[in-house]
């Protein structure tokens, strides 16, 4: 079903539908904007070379894990041969010339309505038919003759242009057939299918992640070995995951120079997700974010590394008066955390013009398998059949972001050509509605008929400050100073520049992660820290949870 929206884009007033056009559309009932569904052009390509044609083992839904012809959809600016061009450099790094446009297609959604159309072209390599990455929504890729044809194809356009191009060489024709798309619905979200196993990358490369015992840096690991790449850990936490035999682990901190030397050595790219978050005292954020990050910045350089991507936050921007928020935006950050990230950034720069490529992203609130931290309050109450409080009336919206989705962004400017990618990119959920609607679905798959409660925000704002300097809150001040407001930025660069696309909402980003507190909760309860890693302890919430 095509995306309709909640809100004008005009004016900001809440959309409803009417009879516009000879059809009932969305309409804007406060200036009257009428919202048309254009419909999708997508192109796809069946290349050939010396009797072997391009198939891509698809990295994202629909379809993850099966084969299909390369392609993707067009953008706006764009010619349909351009756009293919582009998709087949950006998804397998190769030039192709385009020969003809070889049928069209309708393209439907799950529910077999009809939202576009697919064009279909035939394709030839230019220059060298080598493929020198997988990236974008391809997870490996390969040229196969007739017999060699995967067995899982997707979709039936690809299924159709296979079966002519074969008929037209003189190989047997294999017997095969597409495989069916499962999505599984559950209460109010689309849970995606387990993945397959991913191919191997086209180049492998050896990956140093710092945090990598953290939230992130877990996640990461597995993306990356999931697509073939060697992995180092530094952290000062230790590595107690099962992917600990499978990756070398370096127990050591980015303040000391000498462990981030031997962490180096034979790395190609370093992804630094290290952070003192804003929890920790002001002296380790500084020392950890600023001068840890100078030492990383450092090593580095000496090792003559490809590239180091830089994670940096949304913190940044501080407490803005407008979005979205661009990158070219005023940075403004917060108290230390947001002040540090600020200067971070400013190191980064410093590295770029010495000439070393660094992408820096700005994420969202990020949340996933593994993240407990502020959002361990929200489930600990959900689980516990409790109504939530939240600061304001709840219809601000308050984007967050899938760590998968993050990881996908982190691995699109590790491995396209740093032309693309030396630059800053803010990453979020992109399907986000109002905090209380989005929250409220972790509510209704708890299942207790709980509700979001909203509560006045000057009065509450004031006891959390009060709280906060008494140490008794949860909560730091960007949190408890944002979460009334509006909060999203604009990713229309990644978008654009790293063909970088979100697969989950905001609900389905933090159901996912409900599902994971629930089937992990004997690992943790009872414990508490200051890491993401960890659930923060509830302070007086702990007794304000009585009367909910």
């Amino acid at each position: 079903m095509a995306v309709k929206f909640r809100f004008c884009p005009h004016c900001a007033g809440p959309m409803g539908e009417a009879l516009r056009f000879n059809a009932v559309r969305p309409v804007c009932a406060a200036c009257g904007f009428v919202q048309f569904h254009d419909p999708k052009v997508a192109v796809i390509a069946l290349v050939v070379n010396q009797g072997r044609v391009l198939l891509a083992q698809r990295a994202v839904d629909p379809a993850k894990g099966k084969w299909s012809l390369p392609g993707g959809y067009m953008d706006a600016d764009e010619m349909p041969q351009q756009a293919l061009q582009r998709e087949l450099r950006e998804e397998v790094g190769l030039d192709v010339q385009i020969t003809d446009l070889l049928d069209i297609y309708p393209m439907d959604n799950e529910d077999g309505e009809h939202i576009g159309i697919v064009l279909a072209y035939g394709a030839v390599p230019t220059d060298s038919p080598d493929i020198p990455f997988v990236a974008d929504d391809v997870q490996a890729a390969g040229w196969y003759a007739p017999a060699e044809i995967p067995n899982d194809l997707a979709f039936e356009s690809t299924l159709t242009l296979l079966h002519r191009w074969m008929q037209n060489t003189n190989e047997p024709e294999p017997q095969f057939q597409p495989t069916e798309i499962s999505i599984e619905m559950t209460g109010q979200f689309e849970t995606r299918t387990e993945a397959v196993d991913s191919g191997p990358a086209a180049t492998p490369k050896t990956f140093l992640i710092t945090g990598g015992a953290g939230f992130l840096g877990i996640n990461l690991v597995r993306y990356l070995q999931a697509r073939g790449h060697q992995v180092v850990s530094l952290d000062i936490a230790p590595f107690d995951y099962p992917e600990r035999d499978s990756i070398t682990v370096l127990d050591g901190d980015i303040r000391d120079l000498a462990a981030v030397q031997q962490a180096m050595r034979g790395v190609d790219i370093v992804v630094h997700t290290a952070a003192a978050l804003p929890l920790y005292t002001p002296q380790d954020i500084y020392s950890t974010d600023i001068d840890g990050l100078r030492i990383v910045l450092d090593a580095a350089f000496a090792a003559q590394v490809e590239r180091l991507v830089h994670i940096s936050s949304t913190a940044v921007y501080g407490i803005p008066d407008h979005h979205p928020l661009a990158e070219d935006d005023k940075l403004e950050g917060v108290g230390p955390y947001g002040e540090a990230k600020v200067k971070a950034e400013e190191i980064c720069e410093e590295y770029r013009q010495r000439g070393l490529c660094l992408p820096i992203i700005r994420p969202k609130s990020f949340i996933g398998p593994e993240r407990l931290g502020v959002f361990a309050l929200f489930y600990d109450w959900a689980k516990d059949g409790k109504h939530f409080p939240i600061l304001g009336s709840g219809q601000n919206r308050y984007q967050l972001l899938d760590v998968e989705d993050l990881c996908a962004a982190i691995y699109l400017t590790a491995t396209l050509p740093c032309t693309r990618t030396n630059d800053t990119f803010n990453i979020g959920a992109t399907d986000f509605t109002t905090m209380k609607e989005d929250y409220q679905a972790v509510l209704d798959y708890a299942g207790y008929g709980k509700r979001i409660i909203p509560l006045p925000a000057g009065p509450a704002i004031w006891a959390l400050r009060l709280l906060e300097r008494l140490g008794l809150s949860p909560l730091y001040k960007w949190v408890y100073e944002t979460a009334a407001t509006d909060s999203f930025v604009s990713v229309n660069k990644a978008q654009k520049m790293l063909g970088w696309s979100p697969q989950y909402s905001n609900q389905e980003a933090l159901t996912r992660n409900y599902i994971w507190y629930l089937d992990n909760l004997a690992s943790f309860e009872g414990r508490s820290g200051i890491s993401h890693r960890q659930p923060w302890s509830q302070g007086v919430l702990k007794l304000a949870k009585v009367f909910f």
